[in-house]
């Protein structure tokens, strides 16, 4: 309950989860909430983790990028694996931002709008 509250609260679409060590090591996101009825709204008492190992265990294997990774290789890996996000990790395996397909779609139309109107 308490990362649909963080997710709630701070408008967000996902959380990273790390582990004791602060390394990332899921995915909590929107979409993993889905299928929640009155017959099981108990799952969500339970740790992430658990939440996550009972009902998408692809997300305990988040896809993660470095700062030097190209835009390619992020596109191709999204594509391939039909996500839509990559955590962007230090070199400790630490999460320290994100980017999602909508971002990257954000990014581009802003851009394509600044070469229409000249700027």
């Amino acid at each position: 309950i308490l990362c649909l509250q963080v997710l709630s609260q701070n408008n967000l679409s996902a959380v990273a989860l790390t582990d004791a060590d602060g390394k990332l090591s899921g995915n909590l996101s929107a979409s993993d909430f889905r299928g929640i009825t009155t017959g099981n709204i108990e799952d969500l008492l339970k740790p992430a983790k658990s939440f996550l190992q009972d009902r998408n265990k692809t997300s305990l294997a988040p896809m993660s990028v470095s700062q030097s990774t190209t835009l390619k290789d992020l596109l191709q890996g999204l594509t391939s694996r039909r996500i839509h996000r990559a955590w962007v990790i230090d070199d400790a395996g630490k999460p320290i931002s994100v980017v999602s397909l909508t971002d990257l779609c954000h990014s581009f139309t802003s851009g394509l709008m600044t070469q229409a109107r000249g700027d």
